[in-house]
C-alpha cells in the first residue's frame, strides 16, 4: 500500500465533539447564570496530533509533513489580494495566522458549573467518519 503525503500546519484548536456541545447547551439552559459565558472545549490538539489520530482511526498510511510558517503567511498576502481585487477565496492573513497559532481553551468552567461530561475526541473522530460515511 503507498503512502499518501498530508500537509498540516504548525498550530492547533481545541476539539469538541458536537454530542458534547448540544449536552453543554442544554445545561447551560438548564444550569447556567444569566450573563454568563461558558466555552464548551475538550481537547486541545496540535493539527499534526489531530491528523494522526484521523489517520489511525480509518487505518490510513499517511505521511505527514508541515507546513512552514512562511507558506502561510505568502498565501495570506494572496488571498488578502485577491479579496482587494473582490475574488471570493477563503484565503486571508486573519485565516492564516489562525492556522499558525495554538487556539486552545479550557473546559473547566462548563465542567465545574454546569456539570458537562466531555467524551473522547476519538469518539467525536470515529462518529464523524461514520456520519460521512453513510452519506455516500
Amino acid at each position: 500500500m503507498e503512502k499518501e503525503t498530508c500537509f498540516y500546519p504548525k498550530g492547533g484548536k481545541n476539539f469538541v465533539n458536537a454530542e458534547d456541545v448540544a449536552e453543554g447547551i442544554l445545561k447551560a439552559i438548564e444550569n447556567g447564570k444569566t450573563g454568563e459565558k461558558y466555552l464548551l472545549a475538550n481537547e486541545n490538539l496540535k493539527y499534526k496530533e489531530f491528523f494522526q489520530k484521523v489517520n489511525h482511526l480509518t487505518d490510513q498510511k499517511v505521511i505527514l509533513l508541515p507546513i512552514p510558517n512562511f507558506v502561510l503567511v505568502l498565501l495570506g498576502f494572496i488571498g488578502d489580494f485577491l479579496r482587494a481585487l473582490k475574488i471570493k477565496t477563503s484565503l486571508s492573513s486573519t485565516n492564516m495566522k489562525a492556522l499558525r497559532i495554538e487556539n486552545f481553551y479550557s473546559n473547566q468552567k462548563s465542567v465545574e458549573q454546569l456539570g458537562v461530561h466531555y467524551q473522547s475526541i476519538d469518539k467525536g473522530i470515529t462518529d464523524a467518519i461514520q456520519y460521512f460515511q453513510n452519506k455516500k
